[in-house]
């Protein structure tokens, strides 16, 4: 079964990856400490990849993606809570075009 842990600080980050989890779900990212977090783990935690989410928008999200050890990242811009409601699946659809740009 796939498992993303969740994690938030550097005792996390080693915890999962005692346990094997070299791909980890970064959450509250900008609590955390954000992208320089993130990038200042990276010579420590060699091995391990980042999902950043919480705090993650459209405006923020390249500075994320653009650090070696994140995969991908997550944000509520793309679904938001008025879209799912209404079924506004188009609107959703063409938020996940422009999130890909």
């Amino acid at each position: 079964m796939p498992v993303l842990p969740g994690v938030s600080n550097t005792g996390d980050i080693l915890m999962a990856l005692e346990y094997g989890f070299e791909e980890q779900k970064l959450f509250p990212a900008s609590l955390a400490g954000g992208a320089p977090f993130v990038s200042a783990v990276s010579s420590v935690f060699r091995a391990v990849s980042f999902c950043p989410t919480g705090g993650v928008s459209e405006s923020n999200k390249m500075d994320y993606l653009s650090l070696n050890n994140v995969f991908a990242v997550g944000g509520t811009w793309i679904a938001k809570k008025e879209w799912v409601e209404q079924e506004n699946w188009q609107a959703i659809t063409d938020s996940c075009i422009q999130a890909l740009k």
